[in-house]
């Protein structure tokens, strides 16, 4: 695979393996990209769901603790 995208002239001949190398090597850094994209959401993702985790848990607990107040009124 080409480690760089090969520029063509005009009126120049191309190959096709010239072509195809182009095509590889974009392909390569799109499927890299996506990877890195993916795996950033990811993390994301699981921030999201522990801090809604959290929240939640807060939440529950001081609907207990108002509960209880309510409770000893």
């Amino acid at each position: 695979m080409a480690e760089a995208l090969k520029t063509f002239r005009e009126g120049e001949d191309i190959l096709a393996s010239d072509t195809n190398d182009n095509n590889q090597f974009l392909l390569s850094k799109l499927s890299d990209n996506a990877t890195q994209v993916q795996q950033y959401v990811e993390g994301e993702v699981a921030t999201i769901k522990s801090n809604v985790s959290s929240v939640q848990a807060t939440l529950q607990n001081n609907l207990n603790e108002l509960d209880e107040k309510m409770k000893a009124n």
